[in-house]
């Protein structure tokens, strides 16, 4: 019993013994650090700079590490000058499962010295790709606005000025709904799509204290057919938030010749009044 017991020792140490020859010491791995991503913007052009960047996608020496939450500190099995590339990652249409690679905003890219054990921070700057297509804005700094009222509606967007309740600037919209105005939908201006040919997302900010939905009105020139499709519901916000919606899909589906996006609201039984605060609006395709 004692000899079998001595071998099988034996056996086992020569094995750790064994693969110790076979598989030499691992390569230590430098480490690539980016705690955000700033984004800057043409403000006449492109608007609002706001973003909600959850995540960076990253290649080195053009093979692709994979994407990681911010701030991210992400090890790297290379060395010397290597060209690093940085894409900013979003949560499509908010939800945490779907992270993607946010396609409008440009790749930031820079020669980096990596050495193994030690940590390089990098502090990317991106902004639109310049192919990038805004075919809807509204950031309620005008005197009017690109949203009008349907006639079911018995609330309506104003806006406020109170720099304690604006996003950025000097206003942000907002719709009050109680029991008496209690509902409210409300179209922009019409904005056309070569579909088919593109990604179209719809960018936002917003607070709220109730629910609301984004809607898309498709409309056919012939035969004056109009289509209101439901895109997503979005719950109350205690704070700001920025959500990338994506339209693709049901832009591909619908079709039309044009499209007008839509806000719709009906009062809840859970607030007094129910409160949604709006700011820059955005549509973009390429």
């Amino acid at each position: 019993m004692k000899t079998s017991f001595i071998i099988s020792l034996i056996l086992i140490l020569f094995a750790f013994t064994a693969c110790d020859i076979i598989n030499p010491d691992e390569e230590i791995p430098a480490y690539i650090h980016v705690d955000s991503l700033e984004v800057v913007t043409d403000y006449a052009i492109e608007g609002s700079a706001s973003h909600k960047l959850s995540d960076v996608w990253i290649s080195v020496d053009n093979k692709v590490i994979g994407g990681f939450e911010l701030p991210a500190t992400v090890p790297v099995l290379a060395s010397g000058n290597s060209p690093v590339l940085l894409s900013a990652g979003v949560r499509e249409n908010g939800i945490n499962t779907t992270r993607v690679i946010y396609k409008f905003y440009s790749t930031f890219s820079e020669m980096v010295e990596l050495k193994p054990g030690e940590i390089t921070t990098i502090n990317p700057t991106i902004g639109y790709f310049s192919s990038t297509i805004f075919s809807f804005l509204e950031d309620f700094e005008s005197a009017g606005n690109d949203f009008t009222e349907t006639p079911l509606s018995t609330a309506e967007l104003t806006f406020v000025n109170d720099p304690a309740l604006v996003f950025e600037g000097s206003k942000s919209g907002l719709i009050e709904i109680n029991d008496t105005e209690k509902f409210i939908e409300m179209r922009s201006t019409s904005f056309v799509i070569d579909i088919g040919k593109t990604d179209v997302f719809v960018e936002m900010n917003y607070r709220c204290n109730q629910i609301f939905q984004v809607m898309l009105l498709s409309n056919n020139v012939v035969g004056g057919q109009a289509t209101l499709d439901p895109i997503i519901t979005l719950l109350p916000k205690e704070n700001w938030n920025k959500i990338y919606i994506d339209l693709t899909e049901p832009i591909g589906l619908l079709g039309g010749d044009f499209f007008n996006l839509t806000i719709q609201a009906e009062k809840q039984d859970t607030v007094p009044m129910g409160k949604i605060y709006l700011d820059n609006f955005k549509v973009v395709h390429q």
